[in-house]
């Protein structure tokens, strides 16, 4: 399958760390990588991107990592998208893999019924942090798109005429949110990796949740980094 990896980094300094490099590298086997970066890269860290052979862009720090999605992929441009199979977005948030990745990709090119998958997925809550009722959700850590969805209308004119979020609360409502509930009411078709259904109504938010769980008994070849600071009563 010919894929396309968009993988958004943001570091205050600049640098790119150990869990960066390891998810970059072992995602580049099963794609090519556009490491995009909010801010400037140290010197040192535009080498290592040059080097490792993925495409680099680097821009202002706005938009989170939909505004750095958003310039990757009209940077990139419709016409030559169109010639990926499938587009992945996934951000730094994750740490990993702690398994091979192929099990993840095979079991998914598997089924090509699919206009769009995810890693794992959010079950429906009450917010107001996050505008009242959230619905379930593909989580925006990891999005693969297929071409039924991203050589389409709707999809282009989501990220032209979407605004661009100005703290993390309006980064998950405008995007992570909203672009799942917008291409999922138009019919296109989605799953995850990660099967968490029987978990349902313990865990609304599985993978940092039950990381362990997930990771030893489902597969899971990603965690989150918050997993690790993140304390529990």
């Amino acid at each position: 399958m010919k894929r396309l990896v968009i993988y958004f980094h943001y570091d205050p300094a600049g640098c790119i760390d150990t869990a960066c490099r390891i998810a970059v590298q072992a995602v580049q086997k099963y794609g090519k990588v556009i490491f995009v970066t909010n801010g400037a890269l140290a010197p040192a860290d535009r080498v290592w991107v040059r080097q490792s052979g993925a495409g680099c862009i680097e821009r202002e720090n706005t938009g989170f990592d939909v505004g750095a999605y958003r310039e990757a992929l009209l940077t990139i441009g419709r016409e030559a998208l169109a010639e990926y199979e499938e587009i992945i977005l996934m951000n730094y948030t994750l740490a990993g893999p702690v398994c091979e990745l192929r099990p993840m990709f095979e079991a998914m090119q598997a089924r090509p019924a699919l206009d769009f998958w995810g890693l794992t997925r959010h079950y429906a809550m009450k917010s107001p942090r996050f505008g009242g009722n959230v619905p379930e959700h593909i989580q925006s850590h990891f999005l693969a798109l297929r071409p039924r969805l991203f050589t389409g209308d709707d999809f282009w004119r989501y990220w032209q005429e979407m605004p661009l979020p100005k703290s993390y609360e309006e980064s998950v409502i405008r995007h992570e949110i909203a672009v799942h509930a917008l291409f999922a009411a138009k019919g296109y078709t989605w799953d995850t990796y990660v099967q968490t259904e029987d978990t349902r109504g313990v865990f609304v938010n599985p993978i940092m949740a039950c990381p362990r769980e997930l990771l030893e008994k489902r597969g899971c070849p990603f965690f989150k980094r918050r997993s690790l600071f993140t304390l529990r009563g």
